[in-house]
C-alpha cells in the first residue's frame, strides 16, 4: 500500500486519502455487482414513484379541504394547520400542503 495523500479541498481543509493498488474486480465478478446495482436501482425507482404518488395524492385532499373548506385555520390532531400551495416555478407543477401556525411548522412538501 503507498502512502496516505493529502487533497486540498474547496474551503481549505485537507482531506486524507489513502491511494490502493491496482483495481482487483474483473469480469464476471464486476458483472454481477453492477446487475445487482441495477436491481438496486430498480427498487429506489419505484420507492421514488411510489412516494410521488402518495404526495400527489395527499395534496389532492388537501386541495379539496382548502376548495370545500375555505383557507382555515383548522384543528386536527392538536395542530392549527392552514392549507398552503406551492407552485414549482420551473414545471409550474403545484403541490398543496399544510402549515402549522409557526414559520418554520411545516407538514413535509
Amino acid at each position: 500500500m503507498k502512502k496516505p495523500k493529502n487533497t486540498p479541498e474547496a474551503n481549505g481543509a485537507l482531506i486524507t486519502t489513502e491511494t490502493t493498488e491496482a483495481p482487483t474486480l474483473k469480469g464476471p465478478e464486476l458483472k454481477k455487482l453492477f446487475t445487482a446495482y441495477d436491481g438496486a436501482d430498480a427498487k429506489v425507482e419505484k420507492a421514488k414513484a411510489d412516494l410521488e404518488k402518495a404526495l400527489s395524492e395527499r395534496s389532492d385532499i388537501v386541495e379539496r379541504i382548502h376548495a370545500g373548506a375555505g383557507k382555515g385555520p383548522f384543528s386536527y390532531k392538536g395542530t392549527v394547520l392552514s392549507p398552503v400551495c406551492r407552485t414549482a416555478k420551473s414545471t409550474g407543477h403545484k403541490r398543496w400542503f399544510f402549515k402549522g401556525p409557526g414559520s418554520k411548522d411545516l407538514v413535509e412538501v
